[in-house]
């Protein structure tokens, strides 16, 4: 699997694309940690059928503009989870798992315990949460 790393202001934000799974940190080092540590525990905790449906060999890269993201913290990240049928599973280090069922899968997201979330690592989360894109967009 490929690690993207990307300055994000003061801070890095780390992307795992194959599996839609981010996390950040104050260096590349630690934005490295933070996502093998997210990756962990999503691969400990979700149902097999999630991990194959959410896996992406081929990946692109293209940039354009959406709404601008509202910075949360991973408080705010985990409340909006709850509110959507999400509980947590399970915490580890600066990870908390939250986790949906849904028909015969579930929908696993790692939530980073920050007090500000990047907002690369929040364009991973809405993929992730499968959550509509404009309840963590600015103006709501």
């Amino acid at each position: 699997m490929q690690t993207l790393i990307e300055r994000d202001d003061e801070s890095f934000v780390s992307l795992c694309p194959e599996l839609n799974i981010a996390s950040q940190g104050s260096s590349v080092e630690e934005a490295q940690a933070n996502l093998v540590e997210a990756l962990t525990l999503f691969f400990e905790t979700a149902d097999p059928s999630e991990v194959t449906r959410r896996f992406h060999s081929e990946i692109f890269g293209l940039r354009f503009p959406l709404g601008k993201l509202r910075v949360l913290s991973g408080s705010e990240l985990y409340r909006i989870l709850e509110q959507n049928a999400f509980v947590e599973v399970r915490q580890r280090g600066s990870h908390r798992i939250m986790q949906k069922r849904i028909a015969d899968t579930t929908v696993t997201v790692p939530v980073l315990l920050h007090e500000s979330v990047r907002r690369g690592t929040l364009s991973s989360f809405v993929r992730q949460s499968e959550l509509p894109r404009a309840l963590l967009e600015s103006g709501r």
